[in-house]
């Protein structure tokens, strides 16, 4: 009888721990559970604003049509034609990175490990920019100084720029 209560107390013990085993795994699963319906409800969400807000892929959709646009207006231009008409067409400011991916689809320059380094020497030497953050810069105003255009969209000149070699 002795073994008997000693079995008991064993099963007992096995049970508690299996218990305890049970609880951490329902423990960690609703830790799981949880972060996956937070983890839908964002998508869910997200879903919601980009269905309701038309305008928001409506705008989206004209910008994508006037990048091909400006790709379309850039064929043929030299390197700093090219990143001053960028310039004027967004208000005068140009982003390299934005340049370099514009000039490369327009099939003004290759894709190559060197493009971004010749958008950015397109840019220093046509001194018509003035940095205004990493990566960023904006037309001076030398058209306003100086009496003469640098660009003249309806020619398409661009009279203070020195020809390319």
């Amino acid at each position: 009888m002795n073994q008997n209560l000693a079995v008991i107390d064993q099963l007992k013990r096995d049970e508690q721990k299996i218990r305890r085993k049970i609880e951490a795994l329902q423990s960690s699963i609703q830790k799981e559970l949880v972060a996956a319906e937070a983890d839908l409800g964002h998508i869910l969400g997200a879903i919601a604003y980009y269905e309701r807000d038309k305008e928001h892929s409506r705008q989206f959709t004209l910008n994508a049509a006037s990048n091909e646009w400006e790709t379309l207006k850039l064929r043929g231009m030299t390197h700093k034609e090219a990143v001053v008409a960028i310039a004027k067409k967004n208000n005068g400011v140009v982003r390299s990175q934005d340049a370099k991916r514009l000039m490369i689809s327009a099939g003004v320059m290759k894709a190559t490990k060197n493009s971004s380094r010749m958008v950015h020497n397109a840019i220093k030497s046509a001194n018509l920019f003035e940095p205004i953050a990493p990566g960023e810069y904006r037309l001076k105003e030398t058209s306003s100084k100086s009496g003469s255009a640098v660009f003249d969209p309806s020619k398409g000149a661009f009279a203070d720029l020195k020809p390319v070699q």
